[in-house]
């Protein structure tokens, strides 16, 4: 059966379309937890002039806001640092930071992530739980 019709999900990066992704940025000028929804939006952009953290959202609350969440999924997004200072990303409850990445933002730099789904938790299986994991692609400077 041939695929007559598709309608992109608008509210997930990856589908607004394949040649133009729609970005969201959301600011975070203080140390916080990342929402979901801001990191799906693929641009945190951090202004606090002070060094700070900010923290992604659990594994747990990604999944729910991904549509069909699959293990081997995964999406890119950016964090540019426009303060004066430096911003380090942690991983939330169930996300694993891939081995030598580098997860501090630099002064005047934006940071490339990816993060690959590795876990979904399916009903009540206590075998099976959320998870993901973060790896740092590169940077650039600006």
């Amino acid at each position: 059966m041939a695929l007559t019709s598709f309608t992109p999900n608008q509210g997930f990066q990856d589908f607004s379309t394949l040649v133009y992704p729609t970005f969201t940025p959301a600011t975070y000028a203080d140390t916080g937890t990342v929402t979901a929804s801001d990191l799906l939006g693929g641009l945190i952009l951090g202004t606090k002039a002070g060094a700070a953290t900010i923290t992604l959202p659990t594994a747990a609350l990604l999944n729910a806001a991904i549509p069909a969440p699959a293990v081997g999924r995964s999406f890119e997004f950016f964090v540019r640092n426009t303060g004066n200072n430096t911003y380090t990303v942690a991983v939330g409850t169930g996300g694993t930071s891939a081995s030598g990445n580098t997860l501090t933002v630099a002064t005047l730099s934006t940071r490339i992530f990816l993060l690959r789904i590795t876990g979904v938790a399916v009903g009540s299986d206590p075998t099976s739980s959320d998870a993901y994991t973060l790896y740092s692609i590169g940077v650039s400077l600006h």
